[in-house]
């Protein structure tokens, strides 16, 4: 009995191993190998370089400071249509005579406050005196000369032809009241002659006018004195 137990069992063990050997051991689980992890991070797109500024156009040019001005200065522009004509100038309350200051045409800063002038030139008739506001800005001053020659006889013709029409009218009515018809005559004489000299010096007397205008061409001074030497 004992003997068949030991050959049962060790029949049961060689079945058993040689099922062990039969079914070969299950395959251990491969590990894979791991990729490499995908970046998180996108790369940056390429920072595109500035487009290049639009030159700038060129500064302009500083313009100069006009000077300041002292109180009672002024910049007076002078312009003449006769040649070698002078701006002369004098103090107003003191009097005395004129002093050139410039040759027009001319630009100068000068002070006005107290001051009058006038323009003279060879042949022109001496202006009027008149006088700059003092300021900012330019005094602007255009002077149309007149002919002196034409004033000169101007004022011959006017001062001989006044009382030579006067003397017409005296004769004339002296002539009604004695009814001398040569008296009478003799009147109208003397009024046509005079009034011709008359109307003959007005176009000469306007002709010899000098015309001292500001820049906006109102007129601030003449030149038709008939008290100057001449």
């Amino acid at each position: 009995m004992n003997g068949n137990r030991a050959a049962w069992l060790a029949l049961f063990l060689s079945a058993t191993r040689l099922a062990q050997a039969a079914d070969p051991p299950p395959p251990s689980p491969s590990v894979a190998p791991e990729a490499p992890a995908a970046s998180s991070a996108v790369p940056a797109a390429p920072t595109p370089s500035p487009a290049p500024a639009p030159a700038s156009p060129p500064a302009p040019p500083p313009v100069p400071a006009r000077p300041g001005l002292a109180p009672g200065e002024a910049i007076v522009h002078v312009a003449v249509n006769y040649p070698d004509a002078w701006l002369e100038t004098r103090a107003y309350v003191d009097g005395g005579p004129f002093q050139r200051t410039c040759r027009a045409p001319c630009d100068l800063t000068l002070q006005v406050q107290g001051l009058e002038a006038r323009v003279v030139a060879e042949g022109m008739t001496t202006s009027n005196n008149f006088r700059f506001d003092p300021g900012s800005g330019t005094a602007g001053v255009r002077v149309e000369g007149g002919s002196a020659t034409a004033r000169r006889w101007g004022i011959v013709t006017l001062a001989s032809g006044i009382p030579l029409a006067l003397a017409g009218m005296a004769l004339f009515a002296q002539g009604r009241v004695k009814g001398s018809t040569g008296l009478e005559i003799a009147g109208i004489a003397g009024l046509a002659v005079g009034g011709v000299s008359v109307g003959i010096s007005l176009p000469l007397l306007f002709k010899g006018t000098t015309h001292v205008k500001d820049a906006k061409g109102g007129i601030i001074a003449l030149g038709i004195s008939t008290g100057s030497t001449f």
